[in-house]
């Protein structure tokens, strides 16, 4: 007998919002939940369709009733933004990036229902075409509006490009990403204990001129090294043509090439996401049980990443860098003991199902 109803709602940003659906979808087929799905939350305020923020509400199974509880699970890059108008309308409010210095400044009632969501990522999440088409079409037909008159649909040219959004949003995550299931399996490869990666992109230097440099000067540093094998640089894009352009990747791999190379790599490396957020690249990390020497983190987890135990951290201004690298690239020992570090970590605080469930547990405990 499932533990949980849970219905969770479409109009979200399903880039950022697949990991949690995925951890749903995978507890709802082993019977712990009861999942369903509805197009559109049922508050009274505008809701941003590009919005980061997945909106479920629950109840426990066996006692049914009209008393359920509302959460929000907010993946916003930075932790500085929420959605303040959800607020009044949820219980809980979980943030993947969150950061206490911003959360301080918000008011004490609105504070006080905000918790930490620990890192995600997106992934996969269609298994097959039909069920892909299927739900595609049950979203996309037509609108419910509830200011029309009572039983009619209204299609109007806003919901059209809006769920053309959507679908391009999901095809791009279903083509371009992995199940979750699937990352664990790039533990088991032969490790090149000299290959370095370093895989990353420029955004516009307005709003992320410290990070660019940052990654320009990491991705310097690994090609004049001459004891490594450097494997990576900067995304291709406009920005890093005109701004890096002895810099950028000779070939960008797909996400299945991208994450055999993090499996292989002797050593990954990592920096802050845009606005301080958690980069994605650092749960794929995790999941692939890396040897991470990353930047120190500006935002908290529900459990820290200790040093010397699932990472290593390097400064910001990247002086300690080389240093750091070489005491990876000169310790064996010290690198499989990370592995083995990020791997668990990942199992207990990453796997989506694992945080899904400890976020039921949180919302409506048993």
């Amino acid at each position: 007998m499932p533990n949980w109803d849970v219905v969770y709602y479409l109009d979200t940003d399903i880039q950022y919002s697949s990991y949690w659906i995925y951890g749903l979808e995978q507890l709802a087929r082993q019977g712990v939940i009861r999942l369903s799905k509805e197009l559109t939350w049922s508050f009274d305020f505008p809701r941003p369709f590009k919005v980061h923020v997945l909106v479920l509400r629950i109840r426990k199974h066996n006692i049914p009733s009209d008393n359920w509880t509302y959460i929000a699970l907010d993946s916003w890059d930075h932790g500085s933004r929420f959605l303040r108008e959800l607020l009044p309308h949820v219980e809980v409010y979980y943030k993947s990036n969150y950061n206490q210095h911003e959360i301080d400044q918000l008011a004490e009632h609105e504070k006080s229902k905000i918790k930490m969501a620990g890192l995600y990522y997106p992934v996969r999440l269609a298994d097959n075409n039909i069920k892909f088409f299927l739900d595609i079409l049950a979203f996309y037909s037509f609108t419910l509006d509830k200011h029309a008159l009572p039983g009619f649909f209204r299609l109007t040219s806003g919901n059209v490009r809006k769920r053309f959004l959507y679908l391009a949003k999901r095809i791009r995550v279903n083509r371009g990403r992995l199940k979750a299931s699937d990352y664990p399996a790039y533990r088991a490869q032969t490790i090149k204990p000299t290959q370095v990666f370093f895989n990353s992109s420029v955004w516009q230097p307005t709003h992320s001129e410290d990070l660019n440099s940052q990654r320009a000067d990491i991705v310097k540093i690994l090609h004049e090294r001459t004891d490594i094998q450097f494997i990576g640089g900067l995304r291709p894009s406009p920005i890093s043509r005109e701004h890096y352009p002895d810099l950028i990747l000779e070939h960008e791999p797909s996400h299945a090439e991208y994450m055999t190379i993090v499996g292989e790599s002797g050593v990954v490396i990592n920096t802050r996401g845009v606005g301080h957020c958690f980069a994605w690249k650092l749960p794929e990390y995790l999941a692939a049980g890396g040897c991470i020497l990353s930047a120190k983190q500006h935002n908290q987890l529900p459990e820290p990443l200790r040093e010397g135990e699932e990472v290593l951290w390097y400064e910001d201004d990247l002086s300690d860098f080389s240093d750091k690298l070489d005491m990876l690239l000169n310790d064996a020992k010290l690198c499989e003991h990370l592995r083995q570090g990020a791997a668990r970590y990942y199992d207990r605080w990453v796997d989506p199902e694992q945080a899904i469930k400890r976020i039921l547990l949180d919302a409506v405990p048993l």
